[in-house]
């Protein structure tokens, strides 16, 4: 991976590389999946940076990201570039028959910590990048530190650039992505434990802001249902939730599990409000599970009474 080479060979073949600064308007767009990371303590966090909307054919490309804590956010989150690759399985030169050159591919960390990867083909051919094919840049993996807790935002440097096969800098954007650590994933009411109570939570505070975004406090001070610290309660709680489902915390010694009086897979509502007996059978259970499943892709800003008349009908 070249991991020794240092930061002096931050070029691509022959030429020093060009910063592109991302713009809103270029096709070409680097992400992370997902977008939104999930880690506990001296724990850590992986991410499929991947290229989306790609039209003009790459001969390689160069980035460098930094992981950057919110407002009261506690600890440290860092890349590990012996762990971090080029994903070769889906890598966007690899995955298309090409080859990667061995002395231009790099992975390492600066004096800042920041994450610097950069490879381009061996033989100056070019690649497009093609969904769920070969649109992978990069799998990134994070470390949390032993105090770490809150969010912290991973942004790219502006010396990062793709470029095509004439060597020159092709426009893209890029989507920031975040890490969220807490002592327990998943878990939105503070049990230490991840099950029906916290669907429940998220469920009856769907679409607030429950906490000061930006700012790690959900994740500090519990966020009555942000299960991911985001400091909205939205489907990426849900998705945590059920990431997470049946997790214990190794932080909490003891805690009540709402599911400890599960009996054949099933409960009777008696965790509230009937709001999360989405398939309104009388009972919580894994079927309002599936049916949680299948909406968290849907488009975000529904209301709870739309989310619920459009899954049972």
């Amino acid at each position: 991976m070249g991991a020794g080479l240092g930061n002096s060979w931050k070029w691509f073949v022959g030429a020093p590389i060009v910063a592109v600064a991302a713009s809103p308007a270029a096709a070409e767009v680097v992400r992370s999946d997902p977008p939104l990371l999930e880690t506990s303590p001296s724990n850590l966090a992986s991410s499929l940076i991947k290229l989306d909307e790609n039209l003009t054919p790459l001969f390689g490309y160069s980035l460098e990201f930094r992981a950057t804590p919110r407002v009261d956010a506690t600890g440290s989150v860092t890349a590990e570039a012996v762990i971090t690759n080029f994903f070769d399985s889906e890598n966007i030169i690899t995955a298309a028959g090409a080859v990667r050159d061995p002395l231009f591919s790099v992975i390492n960390l600066d004096a800042d910590d920041d994450l610097f990867v950069s490879t381009n083909t061996d033989d100056g051919s070019t690649v497009l990048a093609e969904m769920s094919v070969n649109d992978v840049l990069a799998e990134i993996v994070f470390q949390a530190s032993a105090d770490a807790n809150g969010v912290f935002d991973v942004t790219l440097e502006s010396n990062s650039a793709l470029s095509d096969g004439a060597g020159q800098p092709v426009a893209f954007s890029f989507e920031p992505f975040a890490i969220a650590v807490s002592p327990c994933p998943g878990d939105s009411n503070g049990s230490g434990f991840v099950d029906f109570g916290d669907l429940t939570l998220a469920l009856e505070n769907w679409l607030q802001s429950v906490c000061s975004a930006g700012q790690g406090q959900c994740m500090v001070d519990g966020g009555q249902g942000d299960a991911n610290g985001d400091g909205a309660v939205n489907f990426g709680d849900v998705t945590s939730v059920l990431n997470n489902w049946l997790s214990a915390c190794a932080a909490f010694d003891s805690h009540p599990r709402a599911s400890d009086d599960l009996e054949s897979g099933s409960r009777s509502n008696t965790l509230g409000d009937a709001v999360t007996d989405l398939n309104a059978d009388g009972q919580i259970n894994v079927l309002d599970v599936a049916i949680l499943k299948q909406a968290v892709h849907a488009p975000i800003g529904r209301s709870l009474d739309e989310l619920k008349k459009g899954i049972t009908e």
